[in-house]
């Protein structure tokens, strides 16, 4: 990733008297030596001395920003923008007419780091792609060994880098999905996995460095918590949803077929009988009837002893191709459902089915 220039992470006799001088000047540091003015120690001591004085730290990225090059710029660039968003936003446009409409000097100020900030991380990350590219026969993962090399004297690009990456793991996976998928409860995956042996475990498989990483910096999973927790308060809104969806469909695919005919063999109540028996055959019939008709616990019992009845007696229903069609219509759409105590709940009903079979 090119050359490191200018670093010096310990404070020498020359910083410390950089720091005096400023002390007593700040407009000092304009005069200083380029090669000084410009090195890493120097921006470093200034920005941890001067950490809130917000217009200097403006004043001094100015400077860097046109003339800096290197990589480390980008440590000054994370500080700033860190700094100037937590500047506190008092509406002051509330009780004094802003005739300009213009943001203030300090929303400008974070417009400009913030696009600093995103064209050096941009670069940065092609030279990470580019050297995964380079070494193909090599498990380096997303490339996080490559920033720790790079970047090694600073904590605050590396954890920065630390989150995007996480952040793009994560992406990857439909999160909720990949849990219901997998775990009958909220309280299944928590006994048998938990939220930080599972978060390790899926990092490691895309990263080890970054896993690694993360076990001695836990500050960069703070966050990942937080989306668990929606999980668990979200576990049985996210079924209902999920399986209404797909009933939904159902409904317009099963009426969509239903229209397609010309001249139809049927009436609409005898297809929808087919349809109900299709479902009863699948094990949905309860919550295909009540998504069709609503919660009619008399009639729901009527319609299952018919599709028990029609199941056991001989009819010529199972080998119609409506009923065909339409149990297929069903099955792609059931095929779609990830929540796993559903699918087994409908897998049980299917067993239950076959042994009332005569």
């Amino acid at each position: 990733m090119g050359n490191i220039y200018h670093i010096n992470q310990h404070k020498t006799a020359e910083t410390n008297s950089i720091i005096q001088q400023l002390k007593q000047n700040k407009n000092n540091y304009f005069e200083l030596d380029k090669k000084v003015r410009y090195r890493y120690d120097t921006i470093q001591a200034i920005f941890s001395f001067f950490q809130d004085d917000y217009e200097f730290l403006i004043a001094i990225f100015d400077d860097i920003s046109l003339n800096v090059q290197e990589d480390w710029i980008l440590e000054f660039l994370l500080l700033t923008a860190s700094k100037l968003e937590n500047i506190p936003n008092i509406p002051i446009e509330k009780y004094i007419h802003n005739p300009s409409g213009m943001p203030n000097s300090n929303t400008m100020a974070l417009l400009r780091v913030n696009l600093l900030l995103g064209i050096q991380k941009e670069k940065i990350l092609r030279t990470v792609k580019l050297l995964l590219n380079e070494a193909p026969n090599y498990d380096l993962g997303v490339g996080f060994c490559f920033i720790e090399k790079h970047f090694h004297y600073s904590d605050v690009i590396k954890k920065h880098f630390a989150h995007h990456f996480i952040s793009e793991i994560f992406l990857d996976l439909d999160l909720e999905q990949h849990i219901h998928q997998n775990y009958n409860s909220y309280d299944e995956f928590e006994s048998k996995t938990g939220v930080k042996a599972f978060t390790h475990n899926y990092i490691s498989k895309r990263d080890t460095s970054l896993d690694y990483y993360t076990m001695n910096h836990p500050d960069c999973l703070e966050e990942i918590p937080y989306a668990f927790q929606y999980i668990k308060n979200n576990w049985d809104n996210y079924t209902r949803l999920q399986t209404e969806e797909i009933y939904e469909k159902i409904a317009f695919d099963i009426n969509h077929y239903i229209v397609s005919f010309e001249n139809p063999p049927y009436s609409i109540e005898e297809f929808r009988d087919i349809a109900f028996y299709a479902s009863y055959r699948l094990g949905i019939l309860d919550d295909f009837f009540r998504f069709l008709i609503g919660r009619d616990d008399e009639y729901l019992e009527i319609k299952a002893a018919e599709c028990e009845r029609w199941l056991n007696e001989e009819n010529d229903m199972d080998s119609t191709i409506i009923y065909a069609q339409m149990k297929k219509i069903m099955h792609d759409s059931l095929n779609k459902i990830t929540d796993c105590k559903y699918k087994q709940k409908v897998k049980a009903k299917q067993m239950q089915i076959q042994k009332t079979t005569v």
